[in-house]
């Protein structure tokens, strides 16, 4: 049990950290779409 739900943490952890490191790059992409 214990390993099954440090391994859902693991992945949560991995889909949050994933998630703010692609927030800029959106934000620039729509920088760029407003500019043109």
């Amino acid at each position: 049990m214990q390993a099954k739900n440090d391994e859902e943490r693991s992945a949560i952890m991995a889909k949050g950290n994933m998630t703010i490191r692609m927030e800029p790059e959106l934000e620039a992409q729509a920088a760029a779409l407003f500019k043109s």
